[in-house]
């Protein structure tokens, strides 16, 4: 029998399973009547995240079957902990500076850490932290 069990059939397995857990939670959230509820946005956000894990497990299980090497990059350890120290860095001070200035220093240091271009990196980073912000601020009502 072929080898389906690799890396991303387990990974998009584990992932579907959170899924499931994350919208089942969603439930016990209850909202006021003819409210959508506090559950609703993380249950979107599962059912988002699951589709994804699920088209990850279906390929991995085709590659499986087909026979095909799983290929995978050398694991770059520099990257990796310039990635942990943004993100906590990151985590720690969204307590106290601003959404948009904390949310725009982590992705320029990360498109540095990726070596993206200079100009890519700006305006990549400002129209997603801009439009993050826009999006809670406006259509959500939830302050960052």
């Amino acid at each position: 029998m072929k080898r389906i069990l690799n890396g991303d059939t387990l990974f998009g397995a584990v992932i579907l399973i959170i899924c499931i857990g994350f919208f089942t939670m969603g439930f016990q959230y209850t909202g006021m009547a003819g409210d959508a509820g506090p559950g609703l946005f993380p249950q979107i956000i599962a059912v988002i995240t699951g589709i994804f894990a699920l088209s990850l497990t279906i390929g991995g299980i085709r590659k499986g079957i087909n026979g095909e090497e799983v290929k995978t990059e050398a694991f770059d350890r520099k990257n990796f902990y310039y990635t942990l120290l943004f993100m906590t860095m990151y985590l720690a001070s969204w307590k106290y500076i601003h959404f948009i200035i904390c949310t725009e220093t982590f992705l320029l240091a990360m498109c540095w850490n990726l070596k993206f271009s200079a100009k890519f990196s700006i305006i990549y980073s400002t129209i997603f932290s801009v439009g993050i912000y826009y999006i809670f601020a406006n259509i959500f009502r939830i302050l960052l």
